[in-house]
């Protein structure tokens, strides 16, 4: 997300008095990525300390250094920032700095193929942030980025070689968390041969 045009959804959010990813009744979106309350809170939190561990951080800060701000930040439940009407609810609630890549559920994949590539696809969740990009990998290298259509993300064209082929699929979220390293994998075997 770029800084200043989430500054803008941030303050289009702000205007109906509530930071729940909403202008009035209208959903506020950074290009593909839906805004909500979590996105001023614990996916906020979690991009601070995500930052300060990368080359672009040329202060002295480190993880150690800003994890209580973060964390203080992703729990805030101010009914007044964060509740419809100022009224506190669980709805509304903040919640602890969320780590966790997204998690992939393959909808009804193949075993055995005849053909030389194979399309998956997937559903990834993820509860505090948005995913954003859905890849494969396979063992070679060959690697797919998956289109995302009605809550399903379809990796088409993933190459095979004859026999089994291990498949790594993952998820990233909005916060940035999820890596070929957190893949979920799955084999497909490639039969052409009579």
């Amino acid at each position: 997300m770029a800084g200043g045009s989430l500054a803008g959804a941030a303050a289009d959010d702000a205007a109906d008095g509530t930071l729940d990813g909403m202008a009035g009744s209208t959903p506020l979106s950074q290009g593909a990525v839906a805004l909500g309350s979590n996105t001023y809170r614990r996916v906020l939190g979690q991009a601070i300390v995500q930052w300060v561990g990368t080359q672009h951080n040329k202060t002295q800060l480190a993880a150690a250094d800003v994890i209580a701000l973060a964390t203080a930040l992703a729990a805030d439940s101010d009914p007044y920032l964060f509740c419809t009407n100022q009224v506190a609810a669980p709805a509304c609630a903040g919640g602890p700095l969320q780590f966790e890549p997204p998690t992939i559920a393959f909808q009804s994949p193949p075993t055995f193929v005849g053909s030389t590539t194979v399309t998956l696809h997937v559903t990834a969740t993820d509860p505090i942030a948005n995913v954003t990009a859905v890849h494969a990998q396979t063992a070679s290298g060959a690697q797919v980025t998956g289109a995302f259509s009605a809550g399903v993300w379809t990796l088409s064209n993933i190459p095979l070689v004859e026999g089994p082929n291990v498949i790594y699929v993952w998820g990233v979220d909005a916060a940035g968390t999820g890596s070929l390293a957190t893949a979920t994998q799955i084999t497909v075997t490639r039969d052409t041969l009579p």
